[in-house]
């Protein structure tokens, strides 16, 4: 029964999507839970926050890969079915939305760069962290990110998301490695300079994924890509700006409360803030590689290449199962702070309704249009998240087992508004 709703290429191309996020979200727990044996909870649950800033500052890159792919695939598509002078229009038309690209990576680069400058001076205006040399270290990673995921657009353009995950695996060896091995044997008694070395290693990875990156994508993508002499404005546009936000906005919302959280949980206690942290990128290791399929399958579905939404749940349901399996047995062997089992349980329920919420939300995204669905997130996590985080502050019931049972029934909310927008909007077209 099960094998009736599988598809092979699907199958392939979101599993390699989705062990790149695996691969990058798992570092990113390895290491928490590093600084925590070795350094304490206090310096683990302040680079948990930083981590959170900096996810956060991410998706505006990958709102920009979101539109990228899916403004070349219809332009390659033309391209390939004209002839003649027709093609040759089209092609010119292929040139000038890479050309265009480009420019947009360099204009969110700089955005990014003010937006953390910003960040940076509310946390030391709010004394929100015991170090503050870390926000520096880490800058450079962040400078050079919308570049990786401009390659990474090509790449999946091109059907070469093997050489994604390769990059990917590559970085996160040399993060851990690095980061290790500086725990051990060169680790100092003083915060600030564990903090900011650990930044550095971050960046110092973010720089080898791209470099990466750009090598595979000038000798594995269409060569054509990178020919012709169109040219471009170098006015930035306004509704492009918009579809870049559309397309980022529920990582930017997801990776503001998760902040948030953190940010209260620490106040609670660093034991506290350091578990909200732990649990927030366990989640992510184990959730948002299943989003791959919501995001694959939404590609797929529009262009005629999958029928069946079932093969997009029972595939995500299969993956995010194993890598729950694999993840949770091999933490609670690992760290010397043990998760409360309320909390377990609550991330148990989640994972299981996980392809009715973040899987179908991502194929929303990309089968109807990244503005669809938004609904769902806003009214879920800004609406009833945000007050019930910052009520919980102010009444000082900031434990980590009461902060995640917020974040949890947000989770609920935002599952049954998803499952009714795929019955609206399937029912539409």
């Amino acid at each position: 029964m099960i094998g009736n709703h599988l598809n092979k290429d699907f199958i392939l191309k979101s599993s390699a999507m989705a062990s790149t996020n695996f691969i990058q979200f798992a570092s990113i727990s390895i290491i928490l839970v590093a600084i925590s044996n070795h350094s304490g909870h206090e310096q683990a649950a302040a680079y948990g926050v930083v981590l959170s800033l900096y996810s956060l500052l991410l998706m505006l890159p990958i709102g920009l890969m979101i539109w990228q792919i899916s403004s070349f695939i219809p332009a390659l598509i033309a391209f390939r079915k004209s002839q003649g002078e027709i093609k040759e229009k089209k092609l010119s038309e292929v040139f000038l939305l890479n050309r265009t690209f480009k420019k947009y990576n360099i204009f969110v680069s700089l955005g990014m760069l003010s937006i953390w400058i910003l960040i940076s001076i509310l946390t030391l205006g709010f004394d929100l962290l015991p170090s503050y040399g870390v926000l520096l270290s880490i800058l450079p990673g962040i400078i050079v990110s919308p570049f990786g995921y401009y390659y990474q657009g090509k790449l999946q353009t091109a059907q070469h998301e093997k050489e994604i995950l390769k990059g990917a695996l590559v970085a996160a060896l040399f993060n851990i490695i690095l980061v290790y091995a500086y725990l051990i044997f060169f680790k100092t008694d003083s915060i600030h300079v564990d903090l900011t070395f650990i930044g550095a290693s971050q960046s110092l990875s973010g720089i080898l994924l791209v470099l990466f990156l750009a090598k595979k994508a000038r000798t594995l993508s269409s060569e054509f890509l990178e020919m012709g002499n169109s040219k471009i404005s170098n006015k930035i546009d306004l509704s492009i700006l918009v579809k870049i936000i559309s397309g980022s906005v529920d990582g930017i919302i997801l990776s503001a409360i998760f902040s948030i959280s953190i940010i209260i949980a620490s106040h609670n206690s660093p034991l506290d803030g350091f578990i909200i942290s732990l649990v927030v990128s366990i989640m992510r290791m184990i959730v948002i590689p299943s989003k791959q399929f919501g995001l694959v399958g939404g590609r797929m579905h529009a262009t005629g290449q999958l029928d069946s939404i079932a093969t997009i749940i029972v595939s995500s349901f299969l993956s995010i199962s194993t890598i729950a399996l694999l993840v949770l047995p091999a933490y609670l062997s690992v760290s010397s702070t043990q998760i409360p089992v309320f909390i377990l349980l609550l991330m148990l329920i989640q994972i299981a309704l996980e392809p009715a919420s973040g899987v179908m939300y991502g194929f929303i995204k990309v089968r109807y249009g990244p503005t669809k669905g938004i609904f769902s997130l806003i009214f879920s996590y800004i609406f009833m998240g945000l007050p019930l985080l910052l009520t919980s502050y102010m009444m000082n019931f900031s434990s980590a087992e009461f902060i995640w049972g917020i974040l949890f029934s947000i989770r609920i909310i935002f599952t049954i508004l998803v499952i009714r927008s795929v019955i609206v909007l399937k029912a539409g077209s």
